[in-house]
């Protein structure tokens, strides 16, 4: 494995896990509005 396919790997990985943390805080949000 060469080392751009890792590096692309893991920004892909980084840009999944901002992806699944937007969508957590939204579902948080619409469940929990008054915990702000």
């Amino acid at each position: 494995m060469t080392i751009e396919l890792i590096h692309l790997t893991a920004q892909i990985q980084l840009w999944l896990n901002r992806q699944v943390a937007r969508h957590l805080a939204a579902q948080a949000e619409r469940l929990e509005p008054v915990k702000h």
